[in-house]
């Protein structure tokens, strides 16, 4: 719903009462989306102190405040770390994972293996919204929006909401497209 101040509150009350690595990283999310990058790679790190620092995920989106924060040299190597261990997890060969890997590679600039990736996790779900997504958003980060935009109309026509994909700071390179602005039904006035 968007609304990531209240999402805080919530959460905070539910850490409050039962420490959780899971309800820690849900609130470093709402902070991410507030664009409170600080306190997002804060409650990262904590979810990641509580977990152990054994989940993939956790590591891919304390990557992702690094990254937005414009801490390069954290965020490649939180991203590499996510990989390791995404490559030694009994989930290694689910689609799921293999699409996390892909985006993985895109964003610390992988071009070969973020393809490889993304191909796999999508042949061995080829119906799966989010991993559709996923081969979007990689060729999106690798900029190449000639194969990101028919991927992009495909998940939308499958469901995919286009304003979630307009907010998405890893689609930042595609909404200066004319093309892109009108599937997300976001035009701007130029």
């Amino acid at each position: 719903m968007g609304k990531w101040t209240d999402a805080i509150t919530a959460f905070q009350k539910a850490a409050d009462i039962q420490p959780d690595a899971l309800v820690y990283s849900d609130i470093g999310t709402a902070y991410f989306f507030l664009k409170q990058y600080d306190d997002s790679i804060k409650m990262f790190e904590r979810s990641l102190q509580l977990n152990g620092s054994g989940d993939e995920q956790l590591w891919g989106n304390l990557a992702d405040a690094y990254r937005a924060r414009g801490q390069t040299e954290k965020a490649q190597a939180a991203y590499r770390r996510a990989i390791a261990i995404a490559r030694m997890s009994a989930s290694a060969q689910s689609a799921g994972t293999l699409g996390d890997m892909g985006l993985y590679y895109a964003k610390i600039g992988d071009q070969a293996q973020a393809a490889h990736y993304i191909r796999l996790a999508r042949a061995k779900d080829p119906s799966d919204l989010q991993i559709l997504y996923s081969e979007a958003t990689v060729y999106a980060l690798l900029g190449q929006p000639s194969k990101a935009m028919p991927v992009f109309r495909e998940a939308v026509a499958k469901g995919y909401s286009p304003q979630e994909m307009w907010k998405d700071p890893d689609n930042a390179r595609m909404r200066s497209l004319p093309e892109f602005e009108k599937l997300t039904g976001m035009i701007t006035a130029k």
